[in-house]
């Protein structure tokens, strides 16, 4: 069964890559692929509910009721809805820790890829932090509009988060946040708080037998940028960064 489901896993990654390329050849084929910025990213982590996970439906309306089919002869169809078990997804995100809805490394750090205009090579990997917020910031600069501050169209809004990447995109030396910079957010109540080096969070381990151990609020402290496995917690060794955090 497992194996079925892993077939129709590779079918679906094969399928997105081939419906990316009709989207890149459409551009190319009107003319507009020099004067367009591709970015192709992921959602955060990998799949790892294996516990059988439905879409939320709405019991008081019978018209909204998910017919959900997964039996092996339907697997992959429209009405199934698969998952990979946990083990699969500690393979997806391998060396990183552990997968969706954790902010450990393998919860929170996902692959991207840019095709710049006019682009007509590879460029060097970059390894420099950045987030998903750093998108919005990065397509106003390539487009030359100004960020709309706290007003747009007479309506307050927030300010945009973030930092646009052209520089770092462009080839330009230095970090996109600085290591002054606090970076927290929280997934499913588990939170995360980064700074330069540092990264404090608080998941310890998701195969503990009980919710209170599960949600152990216990801060964990790691040098990012010489353990990105998250192997070794450092908080006891430097209560004053985990303090400050």
């Amino acid at each position: 069964i497992k194996d079925h489901r892993m077939r129709v896993y590779a079918a679906m990654v094969r399928a997105l890559d081939r419906n990316v390329g009709k989207v890149t050849a459409e551009l190319k084929a009107q003319g507009l692929e020099d004067n367009t910025l591709v970015i192709f990213t992921s959602d955060n982590g990998s799949d790892g509910m294996g516990y059988g996970f439905i879409p939320y439906t709405d019991l008081s309306n019978p018209a909204s009721v998910l017919t959900i089919d997964n039996s092996l002869a339907n697997y992959g169809k429209p009405s199934s809805f698969l998952f990979r078990s946990t083990r699969w997804a500690e393979v997806g995100t391998a060396p990183f820790r552990l997968f969706k809805s954790f902010t450990a490394e393998g919860g929170i750090s996902v692959p991207a890829i840019v095709r710049l205009p006019h682009q007509s090579s590879g460029q060097p990997q970059a390894t420099q932090f950045s987030t998903l917020r750093d998108v919005v910031p990065t397509i106003l600069a390539y487009a030359g509009v100004a960020a709309p501050g706290t007003q747009y169209q007479g309506k307050t809004i927030a300010p945009l988060e973030g930092a646009s990447l052209k520089p770092l995109l462009q080839g330009q030396a230095g970090a996109v946040h600085g290591p002054d910079e606090v970076i927290a957010d929280e997934v499913n109540d588990i939170r995360v708080v980064r700074k330069g080096q540092w990264k404090m969070t608080q998941i310890r381990n998701y195969m503990l037998p009980s919710a209170a151990e599960f949600l152990n609020h216990n801060w964990q402290l790691y040098n990012i940028d010489i353990d990105r496995g998250e192997n070794v917690d450092v908080a006891a060794q430097n209560p004053d960064v985990v303090a400050a955090l």
